[in-house]
């Protein structure tokens, strides 16, 4: 490789010329433009280096995705080979190989995996370079959008693709069959990008439940951006709320139906013996990821349906002292926590002597109310003064005492009447309900 420099100050004014005659003429142009003295001359060695770095730093070179990490920045190889995404071999790592590569601008493209292998594998293990292998693929891969339709197709994706609560064998599922298999009825279908990797295998980089009669699709997981761009260019259109009516398969397993997360609506209600349709007052509701579906129940405060066993809390009606479930959203509202059972109550609490909220039911049972007049406490807080006088031990720390004969209970000014000698002891920490 040529440059062109000015003799006098040694000013580059052109670099990466292919041979020394083109260097000449622009030599002979540039001196007669500037009057001065311009001549070609052999790049040095280390120019290809500054100019690779410029690329990089300029936006001419896009950067491979880990160029962040320390074991990529830090190897031997960073600065020698400039390695970035090539554009033009789709899905390749473009990198200069030697430095006679370096001065003549000639470029060696090898698929990420290969690249990885050969010059990281002394800090990646085989695992880490497939995975770093498949993502740059995904982003860089040329994909294709493909649409499942039938109950083994989306299985296939769900078991192969982007990780979710449905994804593969998630371990929260228990159903014997793939609850993702209901999607293949014959309205919905799944829509995903597939690339094909260095080992001849296809790999699923983005997925998304879509209505194509209707064009809408739901939820994107993996590789949004591309997904996206895919669909709307056929111009389906984001919408998670129009998914009703549409069709699911109805699969038993024993007493239960089998289900997926819904994607695209939150309950199903029969249609016939064979399907089952969204609908957003159904009877069945369908956000668990344990693979089946579950009567719906009410939440009496908001009116919406929900799942009993995951999505609704018990609550004790204080008035009446029966048990309603009300959803989680409400819960927390409408309600308050008992500090002596733990349960959600829905009434009036009783504010203890420790600032503790009872429900009326538990202080009833195993509260009383401090004559003395420091509020009300747990039973074991009690302690009798004289002839049957209830204080909590909190006051009678303050204003009792305690025979150090007969360990009668009484007030600070009170005599024993056990006739002994008026040595009376405070009360003691240790003092147990009499």
């Amino acid at each position: 490789m040529f440059e062109v420099i000015v003799v006098s100050t040694g000013e580059i004014l052109i670099s990466d010329l292919a041979t020394g005659h083109e260097a000449e003429k622009i030599a002979i142009r540039y001196s007669n433009i500037l009057g001065k003295k311009c001549q070609p001359r052999v790049m040095k060695a280390d120019n290809w280096k500054s100019r690779e770095v410029s690329r990089l730093l300029g936006g001419a070179y896009t950067s491979v995705p880990f160029d962040r990490n320390d074991w990529f920045r830090e190897h031997k190889v960073y600065k020698e080979h400039f390695a970035h995404v090539s554009k033009k071999e789709l899905g390749k790592i473009s990198f200069t190989a030697n430095e006679n590569d370096g001065i003549r601008d000639i470029k060696t493209h090898m698929s990420p995996g290969r690249y990885l292998t050969t010059f990281y594998s002394d800090v990646l293990c085989r695992q880490n370079i497939e995975g770093i292998a498949n993502d740059f693929a995904s982003r860089y891969e040329p994909l294709h959008l493909n649409f499942a339709t039938t109950p083994d197709e989306i299985e296939r994706i769900y078991m192969n693709g982007p990780r979710s609560c449905m994804a593969g064998s998630h371990p929260q599922i228990t159903s014997s069959v793939h609850p993702t298999r209901v999607y293949g009825a014959g309205d919905l279908a799944v829509a995903y990008l597939s690339y094909v990797n260095e080992n001849g295998k296809e790999c699923i980089s983005a997925r998304s439940v879509c209505w194509p009669a209707r064009k809408i699709y739901g939820r994107v997981y993996g590789n949004s951006s591309k997904l996206i761009k895919a669909l709307e260019d056929k111009e389906f259109k984001r919408n998670d709320n129009d998914f009703e009516g549409a069709r699911l398969l109805r699969i038993k397993e024993n007493d239960k139906f089998i289900m997926p997360y819904l994607e695209c609506g939150l309950s199903v209600k029969d249609y016939d013996d064979e399907y089952f349709i969204i609908s957003r007052v159904g009877i069945y509701t369908c956000i668990c990821v344990n693979g089946f579906a579950y009567i719906a129940v009410e939440c009496p405060h908001c009116n919406r349906t929900f799942n009993p066993e995951t999505s609704m809390i018990s609550v004790i009606i204080d008035a009446t002292n029966e048990e309603i479930r009300y959803c989680n959203s409400c819960t927390p509202m409408i309600t308050y926590i008992c500090n002596y059972d733990g349960l959600n109550h829905r009434g009036n609490p009783i504010l203890m002597g420790n600032n503790q909220y009872w429900s009326p039911q538990a202080y009833s049972q195993f509260g009383f109310q401090c004559e003395g007049g420091s509020g009300k406490w747990h039973l074991r807080e009690k302690v009798i003064i004289g002839d049957g006088i209830a204080w909590s031990r909190e006051f009678f720390r303050k204003n009792g005492k305690r025979c150090i004969h007969c360990d009668r209970a009484m007030t600070r000014g009170e005599i024993c009447r056990c006739n002994e000698v008026e040595e009376q002891i405070p009360f003691d920490l240790n003092d147990v309900t009499t």
